[in-house]
């Protein structure tokens, strides 16, 4: 079965001052990558809310030349960000005005209330510890579709290959008009980053430039496994 045109792969980028941003985006705008993944975090834990806020109607997205996906990656799901609850919503009030697609926490999406629009929401969840239950995964993907986003997004951490057995069968088993991602972190779950279409996970992150989760491949690795493995 070829698998090609299925997998569609995101890039991530952490939002910083300097040439070193510019220069990485530029290699990431010239790569074979569907989507940026424009990581926010960082730049909030280094300089706030007030200067995010700013920096962000100061860019250009439209020049990108691909998708955006905003993040702003809390600390208790694996980011940098301290950050309170109104803080959370200012964000993802400016980032809903940008084009795009809005990443927004599956334990923040109450608290952003008007703020939440379904269409263009990567619902997400991750666990950097380890991996939950079949019937626990169960139970997030079907709290995930209450909410109808555009994704669906699962990344956890595998302490066995069972765990990372049970995070893509749980995908293929999650039955959604939705997009899903779902995603085992570190070396051992690298395998679910390569054949995640074959899981009904459409989308997989792969590294330009930037690494921002254990376990993700460059994209050189990326396109060289799914040419041995998938891409037949």
């Amino acid at each position: 079965m070829n698998q090609k045109s299925k997998l569609k792969t995101i890039c991530p980028i952490f939002l910083t001052e300097g040439e070193d941003f510019q220069k990485a985006l530029d290699v990431i705008e010239q790569s074979t990558c569907h989507s940026i993944e424009m990581r926010l975090d960082e730049y909030f834990d280094q300089y706030g809310v007030e200067a995010l806020l700013k920096k962000l109607k100061e860019l250009d997205p439209e020049n990108f030349g691909k998708e955006v996906i905003w993040t702003l990656r809390t600390r208790p799901q694996g980011g940098k960000a301290d950050v309170s609850p109104e803080e959370y919503v200012q964000v993802i009030e400016a980032i809903n005005q940008l084009p795009g697609l809005t990443d927004v926490e599956l334990d923040q999406v109450t608290k952003i209330k008007d703020h939440y629009i379904p269409e263009r929401t990567v619902l997400s969840w991750h666990d950097f510890e380890q991996t939950p239950g079949t019937q626990e995964l169960a139970g997030l993907w079907d709290e995930m579709e209450m909410y109808m986003p555009k994704i669906e997004k699962i990344s956890v951490m595998p302490k066995t290959s069972k765990d990372v057995q049970n995070l893509l069968q749980s995908c293929k088993n999650h039955s959604t008009t939705q997009e899903k991602i779902a995603i085992s972190m570190g070396e051992m779950g690298k395998i679910s980053r390569i054949l995640a279409d074959f899981y009904g996970s459409g989308y997989t992150f792969a590294s330009a430039i930037t690494n921002s989760a254990p376990g993700q491949p460059s994209l050189e690795e990326l396109t060289f496994y799914r040419s041995v493995f998938a891409d037949r």
